[in-house]
């Protein structure tokens, strides 16, 4: 439990400390950025948490086949989560910048790609503890989450800078 526990969860703060790092740089460039990071690192870790819980319960079963339609459903559950975050925002009268055709299509596609990109890491990272009888629940989560949260900051400030050129 030593080994596979903590170290992990070890590895994933620092991975989460890179991405908050990177948001300290950022955030007085892009205003938006601290509003949007919750919800779109939060959109994706949970959809991909729900996957990878998924995959690992499935490959300690035996069945290396998991149904295409897993992924695609995630990934079609990203547009409509999006828009409702925008609505909220929109509502709240926070984000002003992003809430806009421009930033809709570019938040939407960042999100869009993120989760795509984590969904791909999850098979392998799973597949790899599976493969070498670890606790893939423990091990992968954790690790995911991390990444996930350091995709998302990045893309997000592409987006920002993106924003930027379309004024």
């Amino acid at each position: 439990l030593m080994l596979t526990g903590w170290i992990p969860i070890i590895v994933g703060l620092l991975v989460t400390m890179i991405a908050g790092m990177i948001l300290e740089r950022f955030h007085k460039s892009f205003t938006n950025l601290p509003i949007m990071l919750p919800v779109v690192n939060g959109i994706a870790g949970g959809l991909l948490s729900v996957y990878a819980c998924r995959l690992a319960s499935a490959y300690l079963l035996g069945n290396d086949d998991l149904p295409v339609k897993t992924p695609l459903t995630i990934l079609l559950l990203t547009p409509p989560l999006s828009l409702t975050v925008f609505a909220c925002i929109k509502t709240f009268g926070m984000g002003h910048r992003l809430v806009s055709a421009n930033g809709l299509l570019l938040y939407g596609l960042s999100l869009s790609s993120q989760v795509l990109v984590m969904l791909l890491l999850a098979k392998k990272m799973v597949r790899v503890c599976v493969d070498r009888q670890w606790d893939a629940a423990t091990i992968s989560l954790p690790l995911l989450t991390a990444f996930s949260d350091l995709i998302g900051t990045v893309l997000l400030i592409i987006v920002g800078f993106s924003l930027t050129l379309f004024k």
